[in-house]
C-alpha cells in the first residue's frame, strides 16, 4: 500500500498487544497497573514482569525487545497459562514470528517500525493535551471488560490536522477493540512534497535519532 491511504491495518505494536493479552496474567499486570489516573501507559507497556513460579518472572519491554526475546516470551507466557479463547487461537512464539511475516512491511516487527510508533505516539501524547490518558484509560477499559479478548488496530481516518486519538469499542460479542486513530497525514513530519505534509506511515521519519524503517 505504500503511502496510498488506508482506513485500518494491523501494526507491529498492535500484533505484539494481540498476542500479549491473550495471556491471562498479562491481561490481569495490565488491569491492575493501568488502573490509576495518570499512570504513563508507556512506562507500563515497557515493564511487564509476570511471576512464574519456579522459574525467574517473565519480564517484557513491549516497545524495545527484539523480536527473538519476545517470541520467548510469549513461549513461557504460554508455557504458564495455556489457556486459549478456542482450539485456533494463536500464542506461542512461532506462531506469532508467522503471522508477523504476512503484515506490511512497514508494520513488521522489527526495531525501525517499533521505533516508529514509539516515536509517533510520544510525539503526539506531548502535542496533545490529555492523549496520554485517553490511551491509559481505552486500555484499560479494554483490558478490564467482560470480553475474552482483545484486539488493537491502527486507524487512520482522522481528518488531516486533528489530534490523534485513542478510543475503545465493545460493539462485537466476544471482542473489545482499541483503536490508535491518526490522520492520513502526519502534521509533525517534514513536508514531502513541500506543499503537504508527508503521510503517517511514511519512512520520513520526525526524529533523525530513531532507528530508520525497512
Amino acid at each position: 500500500m505504500g503511502v496510498m491511504p488506508f482506513h485500518l491495518e494491523k501494526g507491529v505494536m498492535g500484533l505484539r498487544f494481540d498476542y500479549l493479552t491473550r495471556s491471562p496474567e498479562v491481561r490481569a499486570d495490565l488491569r491492575t497497573r493501568l488502573g490509576g489516573v495518570g499512570t504513563d501507559p508507556f512506562a507500563v507497556a515497557s515493564s511487564i514482569s509476570i511471576p512464574w513460579p519456579g522459574h525467574p518472572n517473565i519480564s517484557i519491554d513491549a516497545l524495545g525487545n527484539n523480536i527473538g526475546p519476545f517470541s520467548q516470551a510469549l513461549d513461557d507466557l504460554f508455557a504458564l497459562n495455556a489457556a486459549q479463547f478456542d482450539h485456533h487461537e494463536r500464542r506461542t512464539g512461532q506462531e506469532y514470528q508467522q503471522d508477523n511475516n504476512q503484515l506490511e512491511p512497514r508494520n513488521q516487527d522489527t526495531p525501525g517500525n517499533r521505533g516508529a510508533f514509539a516515536g509517533y505516539w510520544t510525539w503526539a501524547c506531548r502535542t496533545y493535551a490529555g492523549l496520554q490518558e485517553e490511551m491509559r484509560q481505552a486500555i484499560h477499559a479494554a483490558v478490564t471488560s467482560a470480553k475474552p479478548r482483545v484486539d488493537y488496530w491502527w486507524d487512520c481516518t482522522l481528518r488531516d490536522n486533528n489530534p490523534s486519538r485513542v478510543i475503545t469499542c465493545f460493539d462485537l460479542p466476544l471482542i473489545a477493540r482499541v483503536f490508535f486513530c491518526t490522520p492520513h497525514l502526519d502534521p509533525a513530519a517534514p513536508p514531502s512534497p513541500p506543499s503537504r505534509v508527508a503521510p503517517v506511515e511514511s519512512r520520513v521519519r520526525r526524529d533523525p535519532g530513531l532507528p530508520s524503517r525497512p
